[in-house]
């Protein structure tokens, strides 16, 4: 027999989700998982453990973030919200990241190798300073 506090997670849970997830949007607020554990009064951490656990819930919660990336790109990105804070949650919970892109082509042909060349008067191919 498990050890601990039962589960509260039922079949009632998706729905509220579902629920909680369109009144957020309706007050014009952002639907986040620490606001639907606040809602339903279980730790954020157990969001998580529920995610691993059923895949309905998952899918369920991936929606909701998927909403919630949507939501801040168009309000917050379009100047509606406070960019600053858009940009800041798309980078750490949607993976929107700044990034540079290196092209390492020469005339348009990938480098196969590379030739060095030791110093000039180095002999086993060391600088001698």
């Amino acid at each position: 027999m498990p050890a601990g506090q039962p589960t509260k997670y039922n079949e009632t849970i998706i729905p509220k989700l579902l629920k909680f997830t369109k009144k957020r949007l309706k007050d014009g607020v952002l639907p986040t998982q620490e606001g639907f554990s606040a809602d339903i009064d279980v730790d954020p951490d157990t969001i998580q453990e529920w995610m691993s656990v059923h895949r309905d819930f998952s899918v369920a919660i991936k929606k909701m973030m998927a909403i919630q990336s949507d939501y801040l790109q168009t309000f917050g990105l379009g100047g509606a919200r406070n960019p600053a804070m858009s940009i800041f949650l798309l980078k750490v919970n949607h993976g929107k990241i700044e990034t540079s892109k290196l092209d390492h082509t020469s005339g348009g042909h990938p480098i196969k190798g590379i030739t060095y060349l030791p110093p000039e008067g180095a002999q086993d191919g060391s600088n001698s300073d």
